[in-house]
């Protein structure tokens, strides 16, 4: 079985409080969704830059079944096509403070999923506003709606990869994405 997988930085940057509200790092949302290999008939895999064995953090995963792997393997551009090739598809959980922020953030490994036909399950962070969802790629929000997800994914697996390949032709395309975003900025 091939697994969900994704690339990710424990924490790129530390906490911050502002306002009164903490916004955190990716680990703060891995831990919501720890479970989710338990819950779901899908094995997942992280490729972790820059982790402690020993971290809390990494043993909840493990204990939750999370396949991990060390993202300074991935040294080169093929060696990043082939990681994303070998993959059913991206599992995207978001960095605390773009999911509470709503940033609208979207990750470029989503693309490079998305563009090498990989269908996608990626936390909501605002983007879902303003590109379609549903076929290819898929958002979810809490654990009830990311096991939905990896099901409906799974159960008609290549029509999500044709739909995650139209997607990045339609939304990812320089040629199409570049002149909409230039035409937006002249508005303003």
């Amino acid at each position: 079985m091939k697994r969900f997988t994704t690339i990710a930085s424990w924490s790129g940057y530390s906490d911050l409080c502002y306002r009164g509200e903490w916004y955190r790092s990716k680990y703060e949302e891995f831990k919501c969704f720890a479970e989710l290999p338990r819950r779901v008939n899908q094995e997942f895999e992280v490729a972790l830059k820059c982790h402690r064995e020993n971290d809390a953090g990494i043993r909840l995963l493990k204990e939750n079944g999370w396949f991990l792997s060390d993202a300074g393997q991935i040294r080169d551009l093929a060696g990043y096509q082939d990681y994303i090739m070998r993959s059913r598809g991206e599992i995207g959980i978001a960095k605390s403070a773009y999911v509470k922020g709503r940033s609208g953030w979207f990750s470029d490994r989503t693309a490079h999923y998305l563009a090498n036909g990989k269908p996608v399950l990626a936390q909501a962070t605002g983007f879902e506003e303003v590109v379609e969802t549903g076929r290819g790629l898929l958002v979810f929000s809490n654990m009830e709606e990311a096991v939905a997800g990896i099901e409906d994914i799974n159960s008609d697996y290549a029509a999500h990869c044709r739909a995650a390949r139209e997607f990045a032709q339609e939304y990812l395309d320089s040629s199409k994405a570049l002149p909409k975003m230039l035409e937006a900025c002249a508005a303003r």
